[in-house]
């Protein structure tokens, strides 16, 4: 599964999420995260899109391959983005429910 390191969201919208990395951007399409979280649970509808690990900091999104979004915890990442691996994480959590989707808890 390919990793990605998180940094910040660029755009987010009931559609999908633009997330910028420390290798580039990464598009989420949230319907083709609920299809295929769908396809895999043999549900006919869910908000899901991600599964998240509060422990590990990380989530994995259902796109096709699953991408594995993790939050760094080194002091040159938080002085970049100015806030803590922690708090990105927890801004991503607010910013996919504010969508009204959702995040399995894996911790």
């Amino acid at each position: 599964m390919e990793e990605f390191v998180y940094e910040t969201i660029t755009e987010i919208d009931n559609k999908g999420a633009t997330l910028k990395g420390k290798d580039g951007i990464f598009y989420v399409s949230f319907e083709e995260c609920v299809r295929n979280y769908c396809m895999e649970n043999n549900l006919s509808e869910s908000k899901c899109i991600a599964t998240r690990n509060v422990e590990e900091l990380t989530y994995t999104f259902f796109t096709n391959p699953k991408r594995k979004v993790v939050f760094k915890r080194d002091f040159w990442t938080m002085v970049y983005c100015r806030k803590t691996a922690t708090q990105r994480f927890m801004e991503l959590q607010k910013a996919i429910e504010q969508a009204e989707y959702s995040s399995r808890d894996l911790s």
